[in-house]
């Protein structure tokens, strides 16, 4: 279901020119993020995906974000603290391996973290995966970072084939650090 979807969004990505290593604010969802220099964005339209940024080496590394967020009504009134500690019990390597499940991706290897960031924990995780694209067996690097915060969570998913991990390691890793 990512994936189909991820085509159809690649399709648009390259309609639109590529972005220059510029801070990209969007007021609506109350974010920002760093996009490196060369990398094409789309910004999601249909209420489940906020940003998707595609990198100009795609065709060789498979190197794309997927920035997502959700209102958490029920959390609107909790601190941030009683988030934090809710949190750091729940998002775990169990966590992320769960999130990266489905019936065509085998996760071979997990890595979770976090860090106190702007007055909240952020959570990270690392998942290497084996998965089927286009009937085709890939191995991947998904690089998440998960924000909680009163009424809100925001995640990014940034991912490349494992092969090709060297050329879009320093791109992720400011994509990932820069969402905020």
């Amino acid at each position: 279901r990512r994936l189909s979807m991820t085509t159809m969004l690649l399709a648009a990505l390259a309609l639109i020119p590529a972005a220059t290593a510029d801070t990209y604010v969007n007021e609506d969802k109350q974010f920002e993020v760093t996009i490196p220099t060369g990398w094409k964005h789309i910004v999601g339209e249909n209420g489940m995906i906020d940003l998707v940024l595609s990198s100009p080496r795609f065709e060789t590394t498979m190197g794309l974000c997927v920035l997502i967020s959700r209102e958490i009504a029920e959390t609107r009134k909790d601190s941030q603290a009683k988030i934090d500690e809710e949190a750091a019990a729940q998002i775990n390597d169990d966590f992320w391996r769960a999130v990266m499940a489905d019936k065509n991706t085998k996760v071979t290897s997990v890595e979770s973290k976090s860090d106190m960031r702007n007055g909240r924990r952020v959570h990270f995780g690392t998942v290497r995966v084996t998965s089927t694209v286009e009937g085709k067996e890939v191995n991947l690097q998904i690089d998440m970072v998960l924000h909680a915060m009163p009424g809100k969570a925001m995640m990014a998913q940034c991912g490349a084939e494992l092969a090709q991990l060297d050329a879009e390691k320093a791109d992720i890793q400011t994509i990932i650090n820069s969402y905020n």
